[in-house]
């Protein structure tokens, strides 16, 4: 067994560098690498000179290992399955080091980059719904991330740069494993408080590593002017077939609320509103102390309607995980599924998804990475927050009405003997039309109830992703790529607010005298996105400097159709369909295509591993510009803008 390691270790030394070690002065480093944890010595270790893989070495049966390197080299880094990457200095000619569990957060990379970036990994195992949490906890010195609400995967607003725009998207640009995705942050929902949080399709425990870079206009244009977050999804490590399996679930309690006022508190302080706005304030029925009055019992509750919107909630992960392969192909595949429940009554989430990531060494220097993923994601929606004007239209969000409905009334009717029945109360005007917008408010809880169900009020996102990357190795030190990607995105909505529990209302734009009982809507929508990146990449290192390029073009395409339908009076709550029939019945639409060109230059250079300069520029055109755009360079017929960094 020693003697192979002397073998495996001799011939990793010697194989590359026999050509470098002649025209350079070397040094021998030996050193040990142990288990951090419980101080035995780790075999199999792979030492190498920090951002030089010609100089390698491996530990033996006793943790030792060494190691000839250039005379410059001040470091090495070690690395080995189970453990993470550790860079340690190189003193008077020795190199220990003690190794940590990969369950601890890494410290070090392969290698230093001149650009200002801060990176996060470790999600496996994890009940969260996207990963924006995750960017907020781990990355939240380099992203300024605000929760949109407690809906389950809503996602985060995100900023890195500041607010620079009060009209433009002022959100980073997401990358997903080299695919420049589009997040439809411009596209309005039907829900109001809703936003549709793309990165919600991707299942968190499907990525590896989410990277930020501060200034991405250098490589990606303008669409990277608000930073951008690089996302990478796990791809093998090891050619023997690893199974992974997880199951997780999250409790998650009411959120806590503003305390409101009782009933007869609410009740004493209405009547102080009204003492001197009204002469018969004493008849209003709400007021009627006696328990023999007719609407005595339906003016006479103490209802908590935080109660009849709100409950606890509970969320579950189910995932397998497969990765392996061999000398020629690699691959991993993942399947999974999220269930969660919202503590925001019958506002649920759904996902199924897959992924295969693969890499295939078809010929020698040609390798060809392919990716594939689907997801499904279905919500039940409700409106969700406070109205832009209260004392206009109507107010639907379950939420808001929680918060603002009077306590002495109930949720339920009563029949004619008084008693409560199990039938939902209409919206009922208390203030008996006194005051405009006030008083006459919906029942939340008969929302919920007649509102509820997939041709109701519902939200899915359907998102399918090809790409396919070869990449071909001309020699050692130039090598061209070609970056191809297919995605599709289909989207639908659907809207309704129920006549049983709504106080009629009217619209702004539509005729005064027009009465409407409730709204339907629907919505559907598809984005079909072409992305071409082809790059040429030359590196070389000359004794302690090295020096790297890439350039190339990149493509996008993007072909975005929408169409909504509106209208109000379906008729009943058994009948919420979308009909030419309906009132104001309306449709309208986006049929969007756009393209973007760019070519894009990168030079690096470091000493040392210590001084680092990196130059970028990109010139960009796109069919967004426009043939006048300011401070732009007319070529080739378009405006193009160039981007320095």
């Amino acid at each position: 067994m020693m003697k192979l390691y002397k073998t495996i270790c001799a011939a990793l030394a010697i194989s590359g560098s026999l050509t470098a070690a002649a025209q350079e002065n070397m040094n021998t480093v030996t050193g040990r690498v142990m288990d951090a944890a419980t101080g035995k010595p780790l075999v199999g270790v792979i030492v190498t000179a920090y951002g030089d893989a010609r100089y390698t070495g491996m530990t033996d049966e006793n943790g030792d290992y060494e190691l000839t390197v250039p005379q410059y080299t001040r470091s090495v880094s070690m690395s080995v399955e189970g453990y993470n990457l550790l860079q340690t200095a190189i003193r008077n000619g020795r190199a220990d080091a003690w190794l940590y569990n990969e369950a601890f957060d890494a410290d070090y990379a392969q290698s230093t980059s001149a650009v200002l970036s801060g990176q996060a990994s470790d999600f496996a195992n994890t009940s969260e719904l996207s990963i924006d949490p995750f960017i907020a906890q781990q990355l939240g010195a380099d992203v300024r991330s605000i929760s949109r609400g407690g809906l389950p995967g809503v996602g985060n607003v995100m900023l890195m740069n500041g607010i620079n725009s009060l009209h433009a998207n002022a959100q980073p640009l997401i990358v997903l494993d080299g695919v420049i995705m589009d997040m439809q942050q411009s596209r309005e929902m039907l829900h109001d408080g809703y936003f549709n949080n793309m990165l919600a399709n991707i299942n968190v425990n499907d990525i590896e590593s989410v990277e930020v870079l501060k200034n991405g206009t250098a490589l990606y244009g303008s669409k990277g002017a608000n930073g951008v977050i690089l996302i990478n999804t796990k791809r093998s490590k090891s050619m023997a077939t690893k199974i992974d399996v997880t199951i997780n679930g999250r409790y998650e309690m009411v959120p806590r609320l503003p305390e409101m006022m009782g009933a007869e508190d609410y009740r004493l302080y209405t009547t102080e509103l009204l003492a001197d706005k009204t002469k018969t304030l004493g008849t209003m029925k709400f007021l009627n102390p006696d328990p023999n009055y007719f609407y005595y019992n339906q003016y006479h509750n103490n209802t908590d309607w935080s109660d009849q919107v709100y409950e606890n909630a509970f969320s579950q992960n189910y995932g397998i995980n497969v990765q392996g392969g061999d000398e020629v192909a690699s691959y991993n595949l993942s399947v999974g599924y999220s269930l969660a429940n919202s503590p925001f009554k019958k506002n649920d989430f759904s996902r199924f998804s897959m992924r295969l990531n693969s890499d295939i060494e078809v010929l020698t220097g040609l390798k060809v990475r392919f990716d594939a993923s689907y997801s499904d994601v279905d919500r039940s929606l409700f409106d969700d927050g406070a109205p832009a004007k209260v004392n206009t239209g109507v107010i639907t969000s379950p939420t808001f009405l929680a918060l603002t409905k009077a306590p002495f009334l109930s949720p339920y009717a009563f029949d004619i003997n008084g008693n409560a029945s199990h039938y939902l109360a209409e919206a009922d005007d208390y203030l008996e039309g006194m005051f405009q917008g006030a008083g006459r408010l919906a029942n939340p809880t008969a929302i919920l109830h007649y509102g509820e169900g997939e041709n109701r009020n519902s939200h899915g996102n359907r998102l399918i992703m090809f790409a396919v990357t070869p990449r071909y190795e001309i020699n050692k030190n130039l090598t061209i790529s070609e970056h191809f990607s297919l995605g599709l995105v289909n989207t639908n909505e659907m809207y309704y607010l129920p006549v049983h529990g709504v106080p009629t209302f009217k619209v702004e734009g539509l005729d005064e005298g027009t009465t409407l009982r409730n709204i339907a809507q629907s919505m559907a929508a598809r984005q079909t996105a072409i992305q071409s990146d082809t790059r040429i990449s030359w590196k070389n290192r000359y004794g302690a400097h090295n020096i790297a390029f890439d350039g190339g073009f990149r493509f996008i395409s993007n072909d975005y159709n929408l169409t909504n339908q509106k209208g109000y009076n379906t008729g009943n709550d058994k009948t919420p369909f979308m009909s030419s029939s309906l009132l104001n019945a309306s449709n309208d639409g986006a049929d969007d295509r756009w393209n973007s060109l760019a070519w894009y230059a990168q030079g690096e250079y470091n000493y040392l591993q210590r001084y680092y300069l990196q130059l970028n520029a990109t010139a960009e055109t796109s069919s967004r510009f426009g043939k006048d755009a300011i401070n732009s360079i007319k070529a080739f017929g378009a405006p193009w803008t160039m981007f320095y960094g």
